[in-house]
Formats: structure tokens, C-alpha cells, sequence
């Protein structure tokens, strides 16, 4: 999205109407945004604590994101710099697009795009948001959490699933699994009438 209209006056090609996208006006947002998509889809796959150290580092990602579009909000845009860019082969993005300035080139004006940095702040925002929530609330492990279990940890897990409540489904199938008899105790005897 472009974040800066640029008109300029070049004494070679004449006035010339342009705009400054985001992602050349700071490289660092790309990065920001794959680093939070790629927090959103590890997190869906990792434990607990891992799912709080990839959340902290996504909100540290997000506040940082959110820092160039607040800067531009909240200052004037630095006319070397976008002569500077827009003169520069990271503006030639498009083949179809070459309006580019000449490095003599005067700026008559530069209108910053509210509603793109809005939108880039909300973004920003949510992001942030979201991983703050992820701190806050990492969800519970699942059953993959015991799939290495040793088989001697296993059966003493399901005995005292058994003394505990000993009428679930899930506890009497996982006894069975194990190769435990459901139906008596700890010492052999049958627990039924």
C-alpha cells in the first residue's frame, strides 16, 4: 500500500507524480509480517512454553512493526530519503511501473496516506494483541504430550487412573492397551461382583 504521494519537478522529465509503498519505505516490515505468520502456524505445534517464548517474541515483533508507520504519522517525511529511494533500484519493483526520480530531482510535495498507516497500525495492533492473549492463555498440551512415555510409567499412569476413577471409557480402553485388567486391583483381585 502506498504510504507517501510524492510530486516532484525534474528540470529533465518534467513534473512527476509517484508514491512511496511501505515495504520500501521500511524493508524491516517483510520480515516483521513473515516472522508472525510464522509464529501463528508454530504455535499451533509446539507445547506449552514454547507456544509463551514464540508469543513474547511475536508481540516483540508487533510493537516493532508498529514503529516506522507511527513515526511517519506522527512526523514530517524526510524528502532525502524518499529522493533517495525513489532514485534507487529498490523502487524499480514493476517493469510495467518505471516512473522513478532522477537523484537531482526536486520534491514539491509529499502527502502522507493516513488510512495505509491506519491500517498498517491496526494490523500491528491485532498482531500484538494476539500474542499477548497466546502469553496469557497457551492452551493445554495433547495427548502427544505422553506418546515417549516409557511403558513402566505408563502402566503406573493408568493404575492411578484406575483408582481414581475407574469408570471412564477412556481409562478402562487405556488400561486394556496396556495389557491391565480394568476389572481388578492392584493386588489381583477382582473388583467386580
Amino acid at each position: 500500500m502506498p504510504w507517501i504521494s510524492v510530486e516532484a519537478f525534474d528540470d529533465k522529465a518534467g513534473r512527476i507524480t509517484t508514491s512511496v509503498r511501505g515495504a520500501l519505505w521500511s524493508n524491516e516490515l517483510t520480515a516483521f509480517a513473515l516472522l508472525l505468520v510464522a509464529a501463528a502456524v508454530v504455535s499451533l505445534a509446539l507445547r506449552r512454553l514454547a507456544r509463551r517464548i514464540i508469543a513474547v517474541n511475536a508481540a516483540i515483533a508487533a510493537a516493532l512493526g508498529a514503529w516506522p508507520p507511527m513515526q511517519l504519522l506522527l512526523h514530517k517525511p524526510d524528502y532525502e530519503r524518499i529522493v533517495h529511494l525513489l532514485s534507487s533500484e529498490n523502487s524499480r519493483s514493476r517493469a510495467q511501473d518505471p516512473v522513478v526520480l532522477n537523484d537531482w530531482a526536486e520534491i514539491i510535495r509529499a502527502d502522507v496516506q493516513t488510512l495505509s498507516l491506519c491500517v498498517a497500525l491496526f494490523g500491528c495492533a491485532l498482531a500484538f494483541v494476539a500474542a499477548v492473549v497466546l502469553v496469557l492463555r497457551p492452551g493445554t498440551d495433547g495427548a502427544r504430550a505422553n506418546q515417549y512415555e516409557r511403558k513402566a510409567q505408563r502402566r503406573q499412569r493408568i493404575r492411578e487412573d484406575l483408582i481414581s476413577d475407574p469408570e471412564s471409557g477412556r481409562v478402562i480402553w487405556d488400561a486394556l492397551d496396556a495389557d491391565i485388567d480394568p476389572t481388578s486391583d492392584s493386588s489381583g483381585s477382582s473388583r467386580m461382583p
